[in-house]
């Protein structure tokens, strides 16, 4: 076993040899008997690429020490300090040297000297034959904001959600699993877990079972756009609070299948908004994304048109409805950053389909905590934007993970520009041209207002929702354009 323990820190020495060129400069933080080991199987390799100047210890008594004959050049609070004057090409953290309370703190600090970080493994769990793997506190994903995240009263909306009977429709996918996990954390009086793939499904109702033995947890099986399976639920669950995130977000995949965006994004919507409606659900909360802002996609546009159900059906419903709209979330399923990350551990290329193209993101608490709060905020029909910031350039996106795992962009890992694909866009927008812009009770989430009130409100939603059809028709040829067709001309009288 401990042969093999040995094996395996040669071939961690042989993987990070390959990826570097001759003699780089290092510093370890963390200095235990891990690190002597560690330290004497790199060193006992006469040609290997690294020239270790210094170690970092938690303890200030070891000060001037030598291991190896490497200095102990300094502790922890002393990192930055350390890493300007030493000036390594990389940094090494063994794991089993620092506190687990601290490990977090050091790896972004050391990320924040724009150095390259590896984490490396316990050498006890080297000899039991367990593989070297990725620790997640060494890529957080919320360093790749470019921003600090956004701060939410988590006890504010904790009391908001507690004893009530809350509907979580797409539970399965990365937003509406996380709604189900913060929203059991409350103590609702009853959770409903609604979810077409089995799979996932399962897996969200198992994880909610397991962690919240108390909360009453249902899971249905089902579909947004059967009328009558939405109705049976919502007969035998009598939900409180409906959040909708249920939906097809994949840009190119919906541009292939148009129609199958329209009747799950738009007219799924539809359906479970007017049982919404007949059902006296007190509050309907709408996921939506800011490609429904003066769309270009198939996608974005079925997006609009589920906004748009529900501005015309608030405000003849005792229901308050509600959307949220924000970017791209890091790291949900689908999104670039598990691309990225795939595309890194087989050595490259890393695809990027512009150098200018922009997105705006957020992580996926800060997506979930914003649905959450949004509930609290509205008296029904409003759309709530998350102020994220500045736009981050993908390409960015994409050099800060390959950093992020000890590389270089276009060196060790090259980029290549592929071009954008259908029905994407360079930049992406927040607000319509007929929205204003309004500030709301917290600081960092704005209000999307229509600047001609009924203006374009009552009397031109509907001109809208045809453009829409008219527009996703020319793309795709006959679909369930006669049912849009019909909740536009119901609407119109609506509102005439």
């Amino acid at each position: 076993m401990a042969l093999s323990g040995v094996r395996i820190v040669r071939r961690l020495h042989g993987e990070l040899r390959e990826k570097v060129l001759a003699s780089r400069r290092i510093v370890i933080v963390g200095v235990d008997d891990s690190t002597e080991s560690m330290l004497r199987e790199l060193m006992s390799h006469p040609r290997h690429d690294y020239r270790i100047v210094g170690l970092v210890s938690g303890d200030r008594s070891t000060l001037g020490l030598r291991i190896h004959n490497v200095p102990i050049v300094g502790c922890y609070d002393q990192l930055e300090e350390i890493l300007g004057r030493t000036s390594p090409d990389e940094t090494f953290i063994v794991a089993s040297a620092v506190p687990e309370g601290r490990l977090r703190e050091l790896i972004r600090r050391c990320h924040g000297s724009g150095r390259p970080v590896k984490l490396l493994p316990d050498l006890a769990d080297i000899l039991k034959g367990k593989e070297p793997s990725p620790h997640p506190e060494l890529y957080p994903v919320d360093e790749l904001l470019f921003r600090e995240p956004v701060q939410f009263d988590l006890e504010r909306l904790g009391q908001s959600l507690r004893g009530r009977r809350i509907m979580v429709t797409g539970a399965g996918g990365s937003i509406g699993s996380e709604i189900c996990r913060q929203v059991a954390a409350c103590r609702p009086a009853g959770l409903v877990m609604f979810e077409k793939h089995e799979a996932s499904l399962f897996h969200i109702e198992r994880e909610i079972r397991r962690l919240y033995p108390e909360v009453t947890a249902d899971a249905f099986i089902g579909d947004v756009r059967d009328s009558s399976r939405i109705d049976e639920i919502l007969e035998a669950t009598r939900p409180e609070l409906i959040f909708h995130a249920a939906a097809y977000k994949h840009v190119p995949m919906m541009e292939r299948n148009p129609w199958e965006a329209v009747k799950t994004n738009a007219l799924g919507t539809k359906i479970l908004t007017e049982a919404a409606d007949r059902f006296g659900v007190g509050t309907f909360v709408l996921i939506s994304t800011d490609k429904a802002v003066e769309p270009t996609c198939v996608m974005g546009a079925s997006k609009r048109m589920a906004e748009l159900i529900l501005q015309w059906i608030a405000p003849h419903s005792r229901t308050r409805f509600l959307t949220v709209r924000f970017g791209n979330v890091l790291d949900s399923s689908g999104s670039v950053i598990p691309l990225f990350r795939e595309q890194i551990e087989r050595g490259g290329p890393v695809t990027v389909t512009h150098a200018r193209a922009t997105r705006w993101f957020m992580t996926v608490p800060e997506a979930v905590q914003l649905i959450l709060e949004a509930q609290t905020l509205g008296r029904g029909g409003e759309v709530f934007v998350l102020d994220m910031g500045k736009p981050v350039r993908i390409l960015d996106l994409a050099c800060s993970l390959i950093r992020q795992r000890g590389l270089r962009p276009g060196k060790d890992v090259p980029i290549e520009f592929t071009g954008l694909r259908p029905g994407e866009r360079l930049f992406e927008r927040l607000f319509n041209d007929h929205e204003m812009v309004w500030k709301t009770p917290h600081p960092r989430i704005l209000m999307a207002a229509e600047t001609n009130g009924n203006g374009h409100g009552q009397g031109r939603r509907a001109e809208e929702f045809r453009r829409l059809i008219r527009w996703i028709q020319a793309a795709a040829g006959e679909g369930p354009a006669p049912d849009l067709e019909e909740l536009a001309d119901r609407a119109e009288r609506l509102y005439a």
